[in-house]
């Protein structure tokens, strides 16, 4: 379904691929072993959260870099919640704290104005 989205162009593929980078480095770092990786990627709701949930127009920020930033937010806190709390999951947690921060986001990342020339600070 997630490729099927990204091919259609509904979703933005670098969101869901920033959160599974992000993921699978830190899974990586938290456990020192490299085949701890793919279990990690492929268990829980990680899957479902950055290719379904994440990608919602609606809590998502606007521009691309505001994406990336939100990926890497939702990443960091998810693999924080996995490794460090005893609930079994903390995909969902992230994303809405990744939603809390999303006007944050998009108040600083904003894009350029078409024609307009930025005087340097």
């Amino acid at each position: 379904g997630g490729i099927y989205l990204c091919v259609r162009r509904v979703i933005d593929f670098r969101l869901p691929l920033v959160i599974f980078a992000v993921m699978a480095a830190f899974s990586f770092i938290f456990s020192g072993d490299i085949a701890s990786v793919l279990p990690s990627l492929l268990s829980g709701g990680l899957i479902l959260g950055a290719i379904f949930m994440a990608t919602d127009y609606a809590t998502s920020p606007n521009t691309v870099r505001g994406l990336m930033i939100y990926g890497l937010f939702i990443g960091i806190v998810n693999s924080i919640l996995r490794e460090f709390s005893p609930m079994a999951e903390g995909m969902s947690y992230a994303i809405l704290l990744g939603n809390i921060v999303t006007p944050i986001i998009d108040k600083y990342i904003y894009p350029k104005k078409f024609g307009e020339i930025r005087q340097n600070d």
